[in-house]
């Protein structure tokens, strides 16, 4: 429960501190330099606007960091419950699968911020 506490904190957190109205070209040092976004450009943006119910927006700005916060929260439940109930660690192989996966889907998130360029 401590993981699931800790991301809705985070969720919260990122919420109050965020500028909706902050340009992203000063939010993203990466940015700022190349004129590019950064693969997780746009994250902050998603994560407000899924707060206020705009879902498909938060989409469009970042798709991956929406999957992030589908997604991390029953995963980090289950490897809570699977470390508790003494289930011995992932296989190196899996492990090594789930990075590349992973590795895969933040190249194709930046490949879409790239083409797509959302503001």
């Amino acid at each position: 429960m401590l993981v699931l506490a800790l991301w809705g904190g985070a969720l919260l957190l990122q919420a109050a501190l965020a500028d909706a109205s902050t340009e992203p070209s000063r939010l993203c040092l990466f940015r700022r330099v190349t004129d590019l976004p950064c693969a997780t450009c746009g994250g902050t943006r998603a994560t407000l606007a899924l707060l206020t119910g705009r879902i498909l927006e938060a989409v469009r700005l970042n798709p991956l960091v929406m999957l992030g916060w589908i997604a991390v929260p029953p995963g980090g439940a289950w490897l809570m419950l699977r470390r508790r109930r003494g289930a011995p660690p992932l296989a190196p192989s899996l492990e090594r699968r789930l990075w590349i996966a992973a590795g895969i889907l933040l190249a194709l998130n930046w490949a879409y911020l790239l083409i797509a360029r959302p503001n």
